[in-house]
C-alpha cells in the first residue's frame, strides 16, 4: 500500500520536498483520497517510479485493496 512507502522515506523528507507541514503530510498518508493529481505526480517524479504504479497504490489503500501473498516459489515441489 501506498503508506508502505514511508518506511523506506522519511515523511518529513517528503512533506518539505512537496511543500507542506509535516501534520498535513500525516493526514494525507491516511487519508490519501485528499492528496492533489499533481502532488501525486510529484511523488512519483521523486521516488522515481511510474505515476501509474504510485496511482495504483493510492487506489489500493483507498478501497482496502490487499493482494494475496504470493507463493515462496523455492517451497513448492
Amino acid at each position: 500500500m501506498f503508506r508502505e512507502i514511508f518506511i523506506h522515506v522519511p515523511k518529513t523528507v517528503m512533506a518539505q520536498d512537496l511543500g507542506t507541514n509535516n501534520n498535513r503530510m500525516t493526514r494525507l498518508i491516511d487519508h490519501v483520497e485528499q492528496f492533489t493529481v499533481a502532488e501525486l505526480y510529484r511523488i512519483a517524479e521523486l521516488l522515481e517510479i511510474n505515476y501509474e504504479v504510485l496511482f495504483n497504490l493510492v487506489h489500493s489503500q483507498h478501497f482496502g485493496i490487499v493482494k494475496p501473498m504470493k507463493k515462496n516459489m523455492k517451497n513448492i515441489n
